[in-house]
């Protein structure tokens, strides 16, 4: 039985419940040292100390390894997980739909001029897909875990880091699974580069990227109180870095008031990183009336997107994930505090 911070009528009631049960609790003990008494007298007489009469067994609680935790807590946040249905199919049916829809709206992609837009819309909505998708149904299936937290830690049942952790490691397969289907969809329907090497560079990127909207979906269910708040403050965020990300307005054009927004944005790390992986060393021939690239390096000198190679647009991508944990597990654990505690 835990005590309940969420509001001070419920604070008094679940402190009247554990009263209750201390008070019950004394009683059964009071009957079982009498009970030990009476067969004590049996067995040994009359002649036996005060102090016997009374003594209680007590053992010290002894606090579970982290990994004992996190294991527990990992356990049933998978199964929670897998009879959670509807949550399961919905990113099944979702990859499904939209890598069918988007692989055959930019069907058998060309290496013409013409094909140059189509190929950097379709990069781009690999990387929306691993935006919305993954952190609006992820931000909702955690803060019903995470009411259950606050209740528990209240009563000290469990550390936050093994939550926090366990939290993390389940909701990403997930997102891998259903980014690893749409990716493959796509790929091969709108005929992208066939290279292995080009394919894994760019599922890896987008797992990169899955791993940021995870971490950001953390941070912003640590942050804010309510679902109402978060399911506001998330899409809004979530739609200036598609802004920013590197389509819709070239990166080298940015004032430079806004331009640090570039900078700090995971979309656009990892759309940088998808156009560097499909345009180089991709020939292009020229269509009449229309703008002439003879090669994707020229592609990507004029959109700006060559300015860190794939292995620094990967580690960027990684450096910002690690710093959404940090902040959501600062928040989270501030907020998981009881009220007794300062941290």
């Amino acid at each position: 039985m835990t005590l309940d911070y969420r509001s001070d009528a419920a604070l008094t009631e679940s402190k009247m419940r554990v009263a209750d049960l201390a008070y019950s609790f004394m009683q059964y003990k009071t009957q079982l040292a009498t009970e030990e008494y009476t067969k004590a007298v049996f067995l040994y007489g009359q002649d036996i100390a005060p102090k016997e009469k009374c003594s209680v067994a007590v053992t010290h609680q002894v606090q579970n390894s982290w990994m004992y935790e996190y294991k527990t807590l990992a356990r049933r946040d998978w199964l929670n997980l897998m009879r959670n249905v509807p949550f399961l199919a919905s990113q099944v049916v979702q990859s499904l739909a939209t890598a069918l829809i988007v692989g055959f709206m930019f069907f058998y992609l060309k290496h013409d001029s013409a094909s140059i837009q189509n190929r950097l819309g379709v990069l781009y909505i690999v990387a929306l897909n691993a935006t919305f998708p993954i952190v609006m149904p992820a931000l909702y299936a955690f803060f019903d875990e995470r009411d259950i937290m606050l209740r528990e830690r209240s009563a000290a049942v469990y550390r936050v880091t093994p939550f926090y952790i366990s939290k993390a490691t389940t909701f990403m397969p997930v997102a891998l699974t259903s980014s690893a289907v749409f990716i493959c969809g796509v790929y091969f329907i709108s005929h992208l580069t066939f290279s292995a090497g080009k394919f894994f560079a760019t599922l890896g990127v987008l797992s990169c990227l899955n791993i940021v909207s995870i971490s950001f979906m953390l941070m912003i269910g640590s942050a804010v109180r309510t679902m109402d708040v978060a399911f506001v403050i998330a899409p809004g965020i979530i739609t200036i870095e598609l802004l920013f990300g590197g389509l819709l307005a070239n990166p080298k054009t940015i004032p430079v008031a806004i331009k640090w927004i570039h900078w700090i944005n995971p979309v656009y790390y990892a759309y940088a990183a998808f156009v560097l992986n499909e345009f180089s060393d991709l020939q292009l021939t020229c269509s009449p009336g229309a703008v002439c690239y003879l090669d994707g390096m020229q592609v990507i000198e004029a959109y700006g997107m060559g300015r860190f190679t794939i292995g620094q647009d990967i580690a960027m991508l990684l450096a910002i994930a690690a710093a959404f944990y940090l902040v959501g597990y600062v928040l989270l654990r501030w907020r998981a505090k009881p009220k007794f505690t300062w941290i």
